[in-house]
C-alpha cells in the first residue's frame, strides 16, 4: 500500500472542495468542528474562491474544475458566493460542472434554490430526526428549535425538485436508525444517509458512540439485515433504510483490491479553508499540520507524500492481518489523525464494528445471490458487467 499511494501522491483531480464559511447557525452538541468556536464568523472572500476555482481548474482537460462541492460551517451563510462561483464555473465550463452542497438548511435563499433546480444539484440536508431530537441535538446557535426551520425550507425545496436527501448523524443520543428513517420520510425526505458519531480512534466526545453503544448499534444492523432480506424475496423491493446498498454493491462488482487508500484523502477531497489553505478533505481544517498547500502557491507535493506515506505505514502496521482489510481498506484518515500531524492506531471498538457489518453484509449478499438473483441482476448486474466483474450468484464473496 505504501508503494500505492507514493505514487499517486501528486495525482491532483479537478475537483474542488470549498469551506464557503466557518461561521455557522446551529450549534451541534456533537460537532467535530467544535476547535473553530473562535473563528465562527469567517467567511470565504470572493479572492480565495477564485484563485481556488482557478487553481483546481489546472487540473481539467476543461478550463475549469469538473466538480464542486460546497461546505461549511454552514455554507449558506454566505450564498452569494456560492451564487458568484457558480456563475464562474459556469462561464468557463458551461452546463459541464457537477455541483454539491450540504447544509443545515436552516436559512436557504430563494436564489440558491433556482440554483439547485437549473444546474441540478447534488443535495444533503443535515437533520438528525423528528423534532425532540433534532432540536436537542442541533439547537440554533444561541439556543431555540431548529426544526420548524428546517422543515419550513424543506418543505420550499420539494417545490424546486423531485428528490430531497436527508444526512442523519447518529450519536448516544439517537441510536433508533431505522424509527429516524420513517420519521424522516414521513416528512418528505426521499433518501435518508446516516453517518455516525464516533469521535476519534484516540479520544471520545459525550456524544460518540462507543463501548457498550457498539452492541446497541450492531443489534439495529442486524435487525436491518433480516428485514432487507425478507422485503426484498418478497416483495422485490429494499427497505426505506437499507445501510448495506453500497457494500452489496461492492461484493458484486468482485474485483481484486488494487490496494489503493479507501477515500480521496489529499487528492479528490482536497477542501480549501475561508483563509485559502489546503486540508486532505473538510475534516481536517483547522489541523495546522495537515495543511497541504494554498491557493496561492499550489499545493505542497511533499507534505502530501509525506501525509500519504504515514497513514499508509500506520495502516499497513495496524490492518494488514486482518481479514477485513481488503474490504474495509483501512479506517478513514481523519478518524486516526492526531493533531501532531502523525496517525493512531484504529480502536477496537470501531473494528468491530466494521468487521461485523461487513458479516452481515457478505451472508445478505450470498442469500440474496440465490433467493433474489433477479433483484441482484437488475441492481448491480449493469455496472458489474461494465467492470468484467463476476456474475450474480457465485459464491464469492469478494
Amino acid at each position: 500500500m505504501v508503494q500505492k499511494v507514493e505514487r499517486r501522491s501528486c495525482l491532483h483531480t479537478p475537483r474542488c472542495s470549498l469551506a464557503l464559511a466557518r461561521a455557522c447557525n446551529l450549534s451541534c452538541r456533537y460537532c467535530y468542528e467544535a476547535p473553530w468556536d473562535k473563528q465562527q464568523t469567517a467567511l470565504m472572500s470572493e479572492d480565495v474562491a477564485g484563485r481556488a476555482i482557478g487553481l483546481f481548474g489546472r487540473y481539467s482537460s476543461k478550463k475549469g474544475p469538473e466538480q464542486v462541492t460546497f461546505f461549511g460551517g454552514e455554507p449558506l451563510l454566505n450564498s452569494r458566493l456560492l451564487e458568484r462561483v457558480v456563475a464562474w464555473t459556469q462561464k468557463a465550463t458551461p452546463g459541464k460542472v457537477f455541483y454539491s452542497l450540504t447544509t443545515n438548511a436552516v436559512v436557504f435563499p430563494n436564489s440558491v434554490m433556482r440554483l439547485i433546480r437549473r444546474h441540478n444539484f447534488g443535495l444533503k440536508v443535515s437533520i438528525d430526526g423528528g423534532s425532540e431530537i433534532q432540536n436537542h441535538l442541533r439547537p440554533l446557535r444561541g439556543g431555540g428549535p431548529s426544526f420548524p426551520h428546517v422543515i419550513r425550507n424543506v418543505d420550499r425545496l420539494k417545490k424546486h425538485r423531485r428528490s430531497v436527501s436527508a444526512r442523519v448523524t447518529l450519536t448516544l443520543d439517537n441510536l433508533t436508525p431505522r424509527q429516524i428513517a420513517e420519521e424522516l420520510a414521513a416528512l418528505g425526505f426521499t433518501r435518508v444517509g446516516i453517518g455516525l458519531s464516533t469521535g476519534r480512534s484516540w479520544r471520545k466526545g459525550p456524544h460518540d458512540i462507543h463501548g457498550p453503544a457498539i452492541d446497541r448499534l450492531l443489534s439495529e444492523f442486524e435487525f436491518a439485515a433480516s428485514e432487507a432480506e425478507t422485503s426484498i424475496v418478497e416483495t422485490g423491493k429494499a427497505p426505506g433504510w437499507f445501510p448495506f446498498e453500497r457494500m452489496l454493491r461492492k461484493l458484486a462488482d468482485a474485483q481484486p483490491w488494487s490496494g489503493e487508500p479507501r477515500c480521496g484523502f489529499t487528492r479528490g477531497v482536497s477542501t480549501v479553508d475561508t483563509d485559502g489553505t489546503i486540508y486532505p478533505c473538510h475534516r481536517f481544517i483547522g489541523m495546522d499540520r495537515f495543511r497541504t498547500g494554498d491557493v496561492w502557491r499550489g499545493f505542497d507535493d511533499l507534505r502530501i507524500r509525506e501525509l500519504l506515506r504515514s497513514y499508509a505505514q500506520q495502516v499497513e502496521s495496524s490492518c494488514r492481518d486482518c481479514w477485513a482489510y481488503p474490504l474495509c481498506r483501512g479506517p478513514c484518515p481523519w478518524y486516526i489523525a492526531h493533531e501532531d500531524g502523525g496517525f493512531r492506531p484504529p480502536d477496537d471498538d470501531s473494528c468491530r464494528l466494521n468487521r461485523r457489518f461487513l458479516e452481515l453484509a457478505m451472508v445478505l449478499h450470498w442469500r440474496l445471490s440465490f433467493l433474489a438473483p433477479e433483484y441482484m441482476e437488475s441492481n448491480f448486474a449493469a455496472e458489474r458487467s461494465e467492470r468484467g466483474g463476476s456474475p450474480v450468484g457465485q459464491r464469492s464473496t469478494g
